[in-house]
């Protein structure tokens, strides 16, 4: 089924895949992962306490069906995200909403724990510096310098940006997002920013999308190495900030 779905994303343009460069950086692959690394970590101890909840509750209703039921779907949802599927395309446009001076993971309740540390990685003029990272952001992610070769898997197919997919004509923009829906409703996929630095090249960020959630990871280079520090969450539910310092 999962072939069958990707065999139909057929509607792409050679003009706009043309007018997009491979990623080539090295860092920029170490920070994507870095980040794939940490959604496999931390899949993997929610999946354990999950699955232990989820045995305690099949123990305790055995004979109720809706358990079974739910019990099931859980467990194929655990599985289907085991495997991550990652659109080919860049996309720049997840960094948007955090550069607000209005964004919504100001108003978190611990934003002042670590006030210092965001107000100046998101200072006035590195906001600027973020953006001119992104003027001619177009990019693509190469397969074979992504980690998890059997966990981890481009669509190629996924060529256009929001902004594109915005300018495209009525029919044009139903086509794609049709498609695009399919995959998302058999896969468990995920758009990746190309990162941006810091103009001391002290911090890199890198966004991405899945399922409606945005969310910015900031790492911070520690002895020649890129160390996870805070996340940034976006959502109509949740609006946070973690650290994991």
């Amino acid at each position: 089924m999962v072939n069958k779905l990707i065999l139909m994303v057929f509607f792409t343009s050679f003009f706009s895949f043309s007018q997009k460069k491979e990623i080539k950086t090295e860092n920029d692959y170490i920070i994507l992962n870095n980040t794939l690394e940490h959604y496999f970590h931390v899949k993997h101890y929610r999946d354990s306490i999950h699955l232990i909840d989820l045995k305690i509750l099949e123990e305790k209703s055995k004979n109720s069906k809706e358990v079974k039921r739910i019990v099931k779907e859980d467990i194929k949802r655990i599985k289907k995200n085991d495997t991550v599927y990652i659109k080919i395309i860049a996309d720049k446009f997840y960094y948007n909403q955090f550069f607000k001076k209005n964004a919504r993971w100001r108003k978190d309740k611990v934003y002042n724990q670590f006030s210092e540390k965001l107000d100046t990685i998101f200072s006035e003029n590195e906001v600027n510096n973020y953006q001119k990272q992104l003027e001619n952001n177009f990019y693509l992610w190469a397969n074979e310098k992504i980690n998890y070769k059997d966990r981890v898997f481009i669509i190629n197919d996924l060529t256009f940006t929001r902004n594109e997919i915005i300018k495209m004509s009525e029919i044009e923009r139903d086509k794609y997002n049709k498609k695009t829906d399919l995959l998302e409703e058999e896969l468990n996929l995920y758009t990746f920013s190309k990162p941006i630095y810091s103009i001391d090249k002290a911090y890199a960020l890198i966004a991405y999308n899945s399922g409606g959630t945005n969310n910015l990871y900031i790492y911070k280079k520690t002895n020649k190495k890129w160390l996870l520090e805070l996340v940034l969450s976006n959502n109509y539910f949740i609006d946070k900030i973690r650290s994991y310092k």
